[in-house]
C-alpha cells in the first residue's frame, strides 16, 4: 500500500488509508510504505526518497512531469514512485495499491521496466472523470454515486469495486460537554454556531460561497472554518463580509472533534465530492449536517432534510435561519441518527468488502463484489452521465 503522503489526499484520505492497512493485517500481508511517517504510523519511507525528491526539482523527466497548481505534489509522487523500485523488485508483492493519482503513471512503467506482474489497485478519492482512469488497473470506487457514473460512461463493471471509507468509531466519544468546550474556545453559549471543516480555499470547496450566505444572517451567528488555508482570498473576504463572526484555525485531527461537538451545525458547500469524510465524522458525532442537494450528499447522508441547493444564492442562508429556530430540534434527530449511521459506515461492517476486493484481484478474479442494497443509486449522477443515458 502507498501513501505519498502530501496535499489534499493526505489531509482528507491519509489517515483512512493507514487504517486500511492496518485493518487487513490480520488476514494479508501489508506492507504500507509512506512518503512521511506521523507518530502514529507504522509505514515505511523509502531511503531513496529524499535524494529523489531533490533531484526530481532540477531535472525535467520528459513526459512525466506535469506542470499546474500541483507541479510539486506531483514531482513529489514521482520521486516516491522512483525510490520504491528496490522494493518491488524485492517484496514480490501481488497488489500494489495506492491512492495518489500521480501514481497511475509511475507504477506501470515501473512493472513494465522490471519484468513485475504485481496488479494495481487504485482507490479514486479525487473526482477523476471516468474516461481518465489508470489503465490496466482495478477501480475502488468509494461511493455509489462516482460508480454509477463510471458505469454509464462505459467502464466495465468488472474493473471496478464499490466498497465505501470506513471510519473509526472511538474518536467520535465527546471528553468534554458542550458547555465546556464552548467555555474553553470563547463561544457565546447563546450563538448559533456554524462549521465548515474544510480546506480554504475557493475551487470544489466553495468556502466563498459559505462565507457570504452567513453574512445574510443575524448577528447571533458564527462561522467556524477548520482547515488547511490554502487561499489567502478567503480570509480577507471573512475578515471584510464577517469581521469577529468568523474564525479561520487549523486544528489537528485530534481537536477537531471539540468543533464538531460545541457546534451547532455543520455545513460543506463543494458540490461535488469523492466522498465527503468530514460529512461522515459530523453524522457519526451527532451533528446536524447541511450539504449539497446531490445524489452522493443524499446517499451519504441518508436524509433529505440534509439536501440543500447549494448553486443556488441565499439557499443555504434560508435554511440556517431556519435551522438556527429548530436547533434543539435538530439537534435531537441528529443525534438519534448517528448510532446507525456509525455503524454504517464502521470498519467492523465495512471490513468484509475490502477482504473480498482484495481476495478477487490477488486470485485474478475480475468479477466485483455485489453491491448492497444501501448502496444503490436509482437514477443517473450527473448532467454529463444523464447526457449520456439520453443519448443511448
Amino acid at each position: 500500500m502507498l501513501l505519498c503522503g502530501a496535499g489534499p489526499i493526505e489531509r482528507e484520505f491519509g489517515g483512512f488509508f493507514r487504517q486500511l492497512a492496518g485493518v487487513l493485517r490480520t488476514e494479508y500481508d501489508i506492507t504500507l510504505f509512506e512518503g512521511g511517517g506521523t507518530a502514529v504510523s507504522e509505514g515505511k519511507v523509502p531511503s531513496l526518497f529524499g535524494p529523489l525528491q531533490v533531484i526530481s526539482r532540477l531535472l525535467p523527466f520528459g513526459g512525466l512531469e506535469i506542470e499546474g497548481a500541483y507541479t510539486e505534489y506531483k514531482r513529489r509522487c514521482l520521486a516516491f514512485g522512483l525510490s520504491l523500485a528496490p522494493a518491488l523488485l524485492k517484496g514480490r508483492f501481488d497488489i500494489v495499491h495506492f491512492i495518489d493519482p500521480p501514481m497511475a503513471t509511475i507504477l506501470p512503467r515501473l512493472r513494465r521496466a522490471f519484468g513485475l506482474s504485481y496488479r494495481l489497485l487504485f482507490t479514486e478519492a479525487s473526482s477523476i472523470s471516468p474516461p481518465f482512469y489508470p489503465r490496466d488497473t482495478h477501480i475502488h470506487q468509494i461511493s455509489p454515486a462516482t460508480m454509477q457514473e463510471a458505469l454509464i460512461m462505459g467502464i466495465p463493471a468488472s474493473m471496478m469495486t464499490l466498497a465505501p471509507c470506513a471510519l473509526t468509531l472511538p474518536a467520535f466519544a465527546p471528553t468534554s460537554s458542550r458547555a465546556e468546550l464552548r467555555l474553553k474556545h470563547s463561544v457565546d453559549e447563546r450563538a448559533f454556531l456554524i462549521l465548515a471543516n474544510t480546506d480554504v480555499r475557493r475551487i470544489q470547496k466553495r468556502v466563498h460561497y459559505l462565507i457570504d450566505e452567513v453574512s445574510r444572517l443575524d448577528s447571533d451567528a458564527l462561522l467556524w472554518i477548520n482547515g488547511c488555508p490554502e487561499d489567502p482570498a478567503v480570509a480577507d473576504l471573512a475578515a471584510r463580509k464577517l469581521g469577529r463572526r468568523c474564525r479561520l484555525t487549523n486544528l489537528p485531527p485530534r481537536e477537531v472533534q471539540e468543533l464538531y461537538t460545541m457546534a451547532d451545525v455543520f455545513v460543506h458547500a463543494a458540490v461535488q465530492e469523492p466522498f465527503g469524510m468530514p460529512i461522515a465524522q459530523a453524522l457519526c458525532s451527532g451533528l446536524p449536517v447541511l450539504v449539497h442537494n446531490s445524489a452522493h450528499y443524499g446517499w451519504l447522508t441518508q436524509d433529505p432534510g440534509c439536501l440543500v441547493e447549494m448553486r443556488k444564492p441565499g439557499s443555504l442562508a434560508d435554511r440556517l435561519r431556519d435551522a438556527a429556530v429548530t436547533r434543539a430540534q435538530l439537534a435531537q434527530q441528529a443525534s438519534e441518527k448517528a448510532p446507525i449511521m456509525r455503524n454504517r459506515l464502521a470498519w467492523e461492517t465495512l471490513r468484509p468488502l475490502y477482504l473480498r476486493m482484495y481476495a478477487q484481484l490477488a486470485g485474478g478474479s475480475t468479477v466485483a463484489g455485489e453491491v448492497r442494497p444501501e448502496d444503490r443509486l436509482p437514477h443517473p449522477v450527473s448532467q454529463a452521465a444523464q447526457r449520456i443515458e439520453a443519448g443511448r
